[in-house]
């Protein structure tokens, strides 16, 4: 059994009004804003990588995965934000690349129909992992730290001939300033995709159709 991973860094976002955000480039390494036709200018953000899955799928050996989480140490802090603030943080671990634009102008996405279920953009095959977490400002904590209202998890864990792993964490807001404040700003911490993976030789026919079957959805996402 192997363990891989790959970090993400932390992102400071802010913003004068709650609506439109301003990425601090200094403090968000290896994030971006993600910009489209359709997509709300100053809304959706993101870090997305892959994790390299050709030294395990050597010798044409299928990757199994046994296990895949997020790890965070500690929580996102929230500086500014009056009541009604919200916010969510999405992270996915895909067989192909996610369209970007088509995630953020899906309406479907944004209500929490995770891909990975029927009429998404990748079907329950293409996503290993996917976890949706909702925050909220919290007047117990003065709108520093903000409430988990609820997080929810999905995937197949399915096996993949293909040798990259595609990770993607991507936050979008929706706040209001609060009492006095002239800016809101939102910290998410580092986080870490850790997969726990183990290689496993097939029959040949098998191997092959499962070869294919992962080539051919990185060349074409599959819309089930």
């Amino acid at each position: 059994m192997k363990q891989l991973a790959k970090d993400h860094g932390q992102c400071l976002i802010t913003s004068p009004n709650g609506a439109v955000w301003s990425l601090t480039d200094a403090q968000s390494s290896g994030w971006s804003e993600i910009s489209g036709a359709g997509v709300p200018a100053g809304s959706f953000f993101v870090s997305q990588s892959y994790i390299d899955l050709a030294g395990l799928s050597i010798d044409d050996k299928t990757v199994f995965f046994d296990a895949m989480t997020v790890q965070t140490g500690m929580p996102p802090l929230l500086v500014g934000a009056g009541a009604e603030s919200n916010f969510r943080v999405y992270d996915f671990m895909t067989s192909i690349p996610i369209d970007l634009v088509d995630f953020c102008t899906s309406l479907q996405y944004l209500q929490g129909i995770g891909f990975g279920t029927p009429g998404q953009q990748l079907n329950f095959e293409n996503v290993h992992y996917a976890r949706t977490q909702y925050y909220a400002t919290d007047l117990d904590f003065n709108f520093t730290v903000p409430r988990q209202t609820s997080t929810h998890q999905h995937g197949s864990l399915g096996s993949t001939a293909s040798d990259r792993l595609y990770v993607y964490r991507i936050v979008y807001a929706s706040m209001v300033l609060g009492p006095g404040a002239t800016t809101i700003s939102l910290t998410l911490p580092p986080a870490r995709h850790l997969v726990l993976a183990s290689v496993r030789e097939e029959p040949d026919y098998v191997y092959m159709m499962r070869l294919k079957r992962s080539y051919d959805l990185q060349n074409e996402p599959d819309r089930d």
